[in-house]
């Protein structure tokens, strides 16, 4: 099939005819016939456009008739698994495929799913549209145009949304601990107040100052480390984002103590292997913030898919040449989890907010032998 393709051949389908517009603009198109044989499939050219042509170095005449495994074409290998695919399965005569192309590989993308801020990688939409099909045979027409600029514009209007979104999040939850924090502070101190009127009473009345005094001690040390807690969960939220080198170390345990309750009550068992002891630069509200919500995803998603017994995270903290490395590793029983993937509801805006504020980047390791989740933050 070439540009000058009669559209009444095929009942004038619009979205076919968008199809061939869009190869004309910036694409390539080609229509393939697929025979199938009882130990393969055997794929021929049977029209081409100029594009296409150029691409593959070869003139239109010639390409006719050729068998597509013998033609230069890196898309090749996929036309086959669509073809396979397309064959095997009753499917739909028209549907789009999203490809990203580093230097060695093809991969199918979500593009609603996949977080995408490599742009050094290529992008390309594959366009297929199915006009004739039996049990052995197919003919299907194939655009691919280059997706660069669409990808670029969906992965920066998705950063705004993502970004406005967990600032959005992390603001609320300050507004909500800030007055949570004035409200608990006034009764602290009022009952301060009254437990020292009520020591003046027992002295006067009984004489023992000593004791008193040690009851007093007692519950004013209570009392202090209630409202030291209550004033690390404030500054904790705070939007505060000063940066300066702090104690990446000491910033993990703050994250864990205001976590305490809630990995006691899902029965979370925290090792924590720490190499080296470092100071990073930058903001230890962004990070602490960032990392209570990464740890709350995990523990949300152990919860959600394993039993009590094997809900363990291993921790490794160190650091390489340019950056401090947090690998947090699942630890359970792999022969009654074999279906287990580890996932965070919010992987999309935790690499949207490391990558683009932190400077850093956040990995999930899905493989036979373990499931982590790896952060990178710059020294």
């Amino acid at each position: 099939m070439d540009n000058q393709y009669n559209l009444q051949n095929i009942n004038q389908d619009k979205k076919l005819a968008d199809y061939i517009n869009q190869s004309k603009s910036d694409g390539f198109s080609l229509e393939i016939e697929a025979k199938k044989t009882n130990k393969s499939i055997e794929c021929y050219i049977i029209g081409a456009n100029e594009h296409y042509c150029e691409r593959v170095k070869i003139k239109k005449n010639d390409l006719i008739g050729a068998n597509i495994k013998d033609i230069d074409d890196e898309f090749k290998h996929l036309y086959y698994q669509l073809i396979y695919y397309l064959i095997e399965h009753n499917t739909g005569d028209f549907f789009n495929l999203y490809i990203k192309k580093d230097q060695e590989n093809f991969e199918i993308i979500d593009i609603d799913k996949n977080y995408i801020y490599d742009i050094e990688n290529e992008f390309y939409e594959i366009m297929t549209c199915v006009f004739d099909r039996s049990v052995t045979s197919l003919r299907i027409f194939f655009v691919v145009r280059n997706f660069d600029k669409e990808i670029e514009i969906i992965n920066r209007i998705g950063k705004i949304l993502e970004i406005n979104s967990y600032n959005d999040k992390i603001t609320n939850i300050s507004e909500v601990v800030s007055n949570l924090t004035h409200s608990w502070r006034q009764p602290l101190n009022s009952l301060n107040f009254s437990i020292i009127n009520f020591k003046d009473e027992i002295i006067d009345a009984t004489g023992d100052v000593k004791l008193v005094n040690e009851y007093y001690n007692e519950i004013w040390a209570i009392l202090e480390s209630l409202s030291n807690k209550i004033e690390k969960f404030r500054s904790f939220f705070e939007r505060n984002y000063e940066e300066k080198h702090y104690d990446l170390i000491q910033y993990l345990d703050l994250i864990f103590e205001i976590l305490d309750e809630k990995v006691k009550k899902e029965n979370i068992q925290i090792h924590i292997d720490a190499k080296d002891s470092f100071e990073v630069y930058g903001s230890p509200n962004e990070f602490v913030q960032i990392m209570y919500c990464i740890f709350f995803d995990i523990i949300e998603h152990c919860k959600a898919h394993l039993d009590i017994f094997n809900r363990k995270l291993n921790m490794e903290i160190y650091k390489d040449e340019k950056n401090a490395v947090i690998s947090i590793q699942i630890i359970f029983d792999r022969q009654k989890y074999t279906d287990f993937t580890l996932d965070l509801e919010h992987m999309h805006a935790f690499a949207h907010i490391i990558h683009e504020i932190l400077q850093g980047s956040i990995d999930l390791i899905n493989g036979e032998m373990e499931n982590k989740v790896i952060i990178r933050f710059p020294l």
